[in-house]
């Protein structure tokens, strides 16, 4: 169930959470009205385990022992995987 009137698109909100790195933790976030879940998240080729998902207007912090190019893909709505988008 979604309500109806949300801005954007669900399908591209994925592509829109962004990522830094503040000291040892990753910290995602999502500036869409949409769930994002996570499939994988990665920090120079590591995998965060559990990687799960973030709400709507929130952010999400992860601990890492690493640093490096972040990557990530997605389950859309069908339960499919998206492509890899890194940053």
């Amino acid at each position: 169930y979604r309500p109806n009137g949300l801005a954007g698109e669900p399908d591209d909100a994925w592509r829109k959470v962004t990522f830094n790195i503040e000291g040892s933790r990753l910290v995602a976030q999502n500036p869409t009205p949409y769930f994002v879940s996570f499939f994988v998240i990665s920090v120079g080729g590591t995998d965060i385990p559990e990687p799960g998902m973030i709400g709507p207007f929130d952010h999400k912090t992860w601990p890492i022992t690493h640093t490096g190019v972040v990557k990530w893909r997605a389950i859309n709505d069908f339960g499919g995987i998206t492509d890899y988008a890194q940053q």
